[in-house]
């Protein structure tokens, strides 16, 4: 959705060196906060039809009707 799936640590154990390289590359995140915002509003979390009709298509097909 956002395109920061570089952000997840894999297991328990990568948080700590990954939130310890993430946050040493002030560069990127610079970059990050900077399209942040437009992100977001591009993402379909933000898409308030778009989800009201994915879930109402959703309902349809659990009570089974197309």
């Amino acid at each position: 959705m956002l395109n920061l799936e570089h952000w997840i640590a894999p297991e328990r154990g990568a948080f700590v060196p990954l939130a310890m390289r993430l946050a040493g590359d002030l560069d990127a995140l610079a970059a990050t906060r900077q399209q942040l915002r437009d992100r977001m509003r591009a993402s379909p979390l933000c898409d308030g039809r778009g989800f009201a009709r994915d879930l109402e298509a959703l309902f349809l097909e659990m009570i089974g009707r197309p």
